[in-house]
């Protein structure tokens, strides 16, 4: 890295994104410094045709155990490519507004691990489990591989987290960005951004530490 390149990335505004998914599509924030809302949009990371849908566990369901884990396998790895494509273009979007994202929050269901592929096809329950896991997996994995650190929190905790780590007013300023934006602005990039709050303080407080110790 050239001196000037370095610099221009030391000037850069460090932000971070806020990911909810559903099955197959999600939305992502960005969350400056302040809590102020940067950007929003819709993700898709399934191709419209593509083999299962958005419900590739239920489309696995009455295979072979075998074929299930080849035809799961390629579908992840579709997605997983589908994913860093959008990360990427969010980073460079970004990018382009001198704003460098330093942190990704990703919203979580409930967290427990998955048992194996064969339990899983043998529980409707699970199958609804294992497709939400996927689809949040290809997005840690793709902010991953682009050098975005990710920190994940469970729903059902987030506004809890949120106030206690970040203050009821930088929650209710959160919530009440749709106000200033127009719609869309809905519980998912609530929430979405909550978590991009989240991350961006546990790196500052990273940040911190490093300094002081």
């Amino acid at each position: 890295m050239s001196p000037l390149k370095g610099r221009e990335s030391s000037l850069a505004e460090r932000v971070s994104i806020g990911i909810r998914m559903h099955s197959g599509w999600g939305i992502l924030v960005a969350i400056g410094e302040a809590a102020e809302l940067l950007e929003r949009r819709r993700v898709t990371i399934v191709d419209e045709d593509a083999t299962g849908g958005k419900m590739p566990f239920h489309h696995a369901e009455n295979m072979a155990l075998a074929s299930a884990s080849k035809f799961l396998e390629g579908y992840t790895a579709r997605c997983a490519s589908m994913a860093t494509a959008a990360v990427a273009q969010f980073i460079a979007d970004l990018g382009a507004q001198k704003r460098k994202i330093a942190a990704a929050g990703i919203v979580l269901a409930s967290g427990k691990a998955l048992p194996a592929l064969e339990n899983i096809l043998a529980s409707h329950a699970l199958i609804h489990t294992a497709e939400g896991e996927l689809f949040r997996n290809c997005m840690r994995r793709a902010c991953e591989v682009h050098g975005i650190s990710v920190f994940g929190y469970p729903e059902r905790d987030l506004f809890e987290l949120a106030t206690a780590g970040l203050g009821s007013g930088a929650v209710a300023q959160i919530a009440n960005a749709g106000k200033k934006l127009g719609p869309p602005w809905t519980a998912d990039h609530k929430n979405a951004a909550l978590a991009a709050s989240l991350a961006l303080r546990e790196v500052k407080r990273g940040a911190a530490r490093a300094t002081a110790g």
